[in-house]
């Protein structure tokens, strides 16, 4: 069984992904996020989804692959990432799946990625059923994003 994951969970995982200090806090975010990854598990369907905005995606891209944080901050200025931000997040995405994998052996992949102008799919009008946590998540020398990761099956 899936659960949602926690403030320690998540700064673990991306401090030890980043190579940096990363802070995280619980965050109320706007009601829906710009950028969108959707999970599949082994039964091959979306089980969990992660939405983030254009900061969360900018900073941890670049801070993943040593990009100066100036580039970060361009992209949210423009409110989108460019196409090797794109790329490089889709790593922290699959980073990101570890945070919902369970212990009876169930793999989750990420199935599908969503970026700005795209609008977000059909599917995700109404918050996911298994419920949602969001952060705020500060990463050093970077600055400052908003992260929510839902269950998209009511437990």
């Amino acid at each position: 069984m899936h659960k949602l994951p926690t403030v320690d969970a998540v700064a673990l995982t991306l401090t030890t992904f980043l190579r940096r200090k990363v802070q995280v806090v619980t965050a109320t975010p706007p009601d829906r996020l710009p950028i969108l990854g959707l999970y599949r598990s082994t039964a091959d369907h979306n089980v969990a989804s992660c939405e983030c905005d254009v900061a969360f995606a900018a900073i941890t891209a670049a801070a993943f692959a040593l990009i100066p944080a100036a580039v970060a901050h361009e992209s949210v200025k423009a409110n989108q990432l460019d196409e090797s931000l794109q790329e490089i997040y889709g790593e922290v995405l699959n980073v990101l799946s570890r945070l919902f994998a369970d212990t009876d052996g169930v793999r989750i992949t990420l199935s599908s990625t969503t970026f700005p102008p795209s609008p977000l799919p059909e599917s995700m009008s109404q918050r996911p059923a298994g419920g949602v946590v969001s952060f705020e998540v500060s990463v050093d020398g970077y600055g400052k994003g908003l992260l929510s990761l839902g269950l998209l099956e009511a437990v």
